[in-house]
């Protein structure tokens, strides 16, 4: 008498498991791109205190991660100001401002600042690489 055992798992427990590793490796690889942006957006950020550069961190949320400051002043170094503002956006008449301390104490009229990006770049110059590092995690996944 001869006996024949074979046992199969079922293919739902399969496609959940290999689900739940491209998960895991998609989510690494959207970290390591997270890190590379903003390694370079230190790198290309302007320095004047440093503040900006310091502040440059990821967050990861909702299978998203997220690139970037919460710097209030962050938007107009990226975008620019008055009349140097990309697409025309900023005020077209200078202004006047003042501070109490700092290397720029004291009085000045402006007609705005020229856009330094350093968020931009620092995803476009990575985009093709996050593309092909991510489908290599999906693909070692299945």
């Amino acid at each position: 008498m001869s006996w024949n055992f074979e046992w199969k798992p079922d293919l739902s427990v399969q496609m959940n498991a290999i689900q739940e590793k491209i998960k895991d490796r998609t989510t690494k690889a959207l970290l390591q791109a997270g890190y590379k942006i903003q390694g370079d957006a230190k790198r290309f950020a302007p320095v004047d205190t440093g503040h900006l550069r310091a502040f440059i961190g990821i967050r990861f949320e909702n299978d998203i991660v997220y690139v970037g400051t919460n710097l209030s002043y962050a938007k107009y170094v990226e975008y620019g100001t008055g009349i140097y503002a990309e697409g025309g956006q900023g005020r077209k008449t200078p202004w006047y401002w003042e501070t109490d301390s700092g290397k720029y104490a004291g009085g000045h009229w402006t007609w705005g600042q020229n856009p330094q990006p350093f968020l931009r770049p620092a995803f476009i110059m990575n985009r093709e690489w996050i593309k092909e590092h991510i489908a290599k995690a999906i693909a070692k996944g299945i």
